[in-house]
C-alpha cells in the first residue's frame, strides 16, 4: 500500500501511521467509517431499537413515533442523516405546517429531536440538527373562560333564575365546579 502512494513523503507518512497503530496494539490501517444511514433508514432502526426505562408502553410509543416521523419522510427521508442541517429541519417544519395542525408539527419535531439524540448517543450522527429549531405555537384543546366571561355568565344565570327558569343555587354550584376543576 505504501509503495502505491504518489510521493515518497506520503508513503513514509502511511508507514509511520501503520507502525504507530501496531505499537498501540492495533493491526493495519484504520477502516473507513461506514456511511451514515438515510433519515428513512434511521427512522426504521429507531422504531425497532429505541427503548427507555421511563416509557410505560413501548409498543404504543413506537407506533406514535412511527406515525409522527412518517410525516417528515417525504422531505428528509432520502437525505443522509449526518448531512441534515438545521435549515433542512426548518424547511420541513414550514412545509409540514402547510398541511398539518401546529400541534402535529410540534409532535413531529419532538420525535425528530428524540431520534437524533438517540442516533447521536449511538454514534450514528455527530449532532442533533433539531435542537434550537423554533416550533409552531401550541394550541390547547380546551378553551377556558376568563374571569370577565365567568362573571357575565353568572349575571345572565341570575337573571334567568330570577325569572324562574333555573334554580339559582344549582346554577352557582355548576359554574363554581366548572371554574375550579
Amino acid at each position: 500500500m505504501a509503495s502505491r502512494q504518489p510521493t515518497y513523503a506520503e508513503a513514509r507518512r502511511m508507514l509511520q501511521a501503520i507502525e504507530g497503530r501496531l505499537a498501540r496494539g492495533l493491526a493495519g490501517l484504520e477502516e473507513p467509517a461506514a456511511p451514515a444511514p438515510t433519515v428513512a433508514e434511521l427512522v426504521e432502526r429507531f422504531v425497532v431499537e429505541y427503548s427507555r426505562p421511563k416509557v410505560k408502553d413501548l409498543d404504543k410509543y413506537r407506533r406514535h413515533a412511527a406515525t409522527a416521523l412518517r410525516r417528515a419522510l417525504p422531505f428528509l427521508g432520502a437525505l443522509r442523516a449526518d448531512a441534515v442541517r438545521a435549515s433542512d429541519i426548518a424547511r420541513t417544519r414550514d412545509l409540514l405546517a402547510r398541511r398539518a395542525a401546529g400541534n402535529s408539527v410540534r409532535l413531529t419535531l419532538a420525535f425528530l429531536s428524540t431520534l437524533y439524540s438517540w442516533a447521536q448517543k449511538a454514534g450514528l450522527v455527530a449532532a442533533n440538527p433539531v435542537r434550537g429549531i423554533e416550533q409552531p405555537p401550541r394550541k390547547d384543546g380546551l378553551e377556558y373562560l376568563n374571569q370577565q366571561e365567568v362573571q357575565a355568565l353568572l349575571r345572565a344565570a341570575e337573571r334567568r333564575a330570577a325569572s324562574g327558569g333555573i334554580d339559582e343555587r344549582l346554577l352557582h354550584v355548576c359554574v363554581a365546579t366548572a371554574v375550579y376543576t
